[in-house]
């Protein structure tokens, strides 16, 4: 699969210690994937980005975040109100209800796409992928950016408030522009991120365009020429 090539493109060029990642919606799953085991969307990164292929669906997913952003379900009305009073009044992520469900509404969710997020290691990945996610730092997201933005050097436009499963998945997959997670609190409490990890995540049509501008020389001697 022309797909797996880019993973030891991009782990040379970054020098990364863990794989980029194929997240792909699929109707029918994939064979070898991990379906049993509840976690949330952000842990499912973390370990495909360590290896692990997961494949998960509405039973399987343990957020309700990520259940609505992946666009694997809807929580209820009771569900709701938890939520909101866990978000507002506990962890004081948002200031009102209000301003949560702003939150929620600013970006599309990908309902319909399938009953199955599958997350693999880019090497491996048996899926096209719809994204590819890197777990990475500030200077590989900023050499990552301009591969991004090579052919038409556009900016880069990016929700970087609110969880990781909105801003790196539900938003490029609405968009299809690359999103940018800085790893939000819940996030980082329940897989195992780093204080200077973020997610950078590519639509596969600007992966495609980011891989051509590589072939071409991009990205190795952006911190060299000056």
């Amino acid at each position: 699969m022309y797909w797996n090539d880019w993973a030891k493109a991009v782990r040379e060029l970054l020098e990364l210690h863990s794989s980029p990642v194929a997240v792909t919606w699929s109707h029918t799953g994939t064979v070898g994937g991990d379906g049993s085991a509840s976690m949330a969307a952000c842990q499912a990164v973390f370990r495909a980005a360590c290896g692990e292929t997961v494949d998960m669906t509405a039973e399987s997913c343990a957020c309700q975040g990520g259940l609505v952003n992946l666009g694997l379900g809807e929580i209820g009305a009771d569900a709701t109100v938890r939520l909101s009073d866990m978000l507002v009044n506990k962890a004081k992520v948002y200031s009102s209800a209000a301003a949560l469900q702003r939150g929620q509404r600013s970006v599309p969710t990908p309902k319909g796409a399938g009953e199955h997020v599958v997350f693999a290691p880019l090497e491996g990945a048996v899926l096209q992928p719809d994204l590819v996610l890197v777990v990475c730092d500030a200077q590989q997201a900023e050499q990552l950016v301009s591969l991004c933005s090579y052919w038409d050097g556009g900016p880069l436009l990016v929700d970087m408030a609110g969880p990781m499963c909105r801003n790196a998945m539900a938003y490029p997959m609405a968009n299809n522009r690359p999103g940018l997670s800085l790893l939000d609190d819940g996030a980082r409490r329940r897989a195992s991120f780093t204080r200077d990890q973020m997610v950078l995540s590519i639509p596969l049509a600007q992966m495609h365009l980011a891989m051509t501008a590589l072939e071409r020389g991009a990205g190795h001697v952006a911190h060299n020429a000056v």
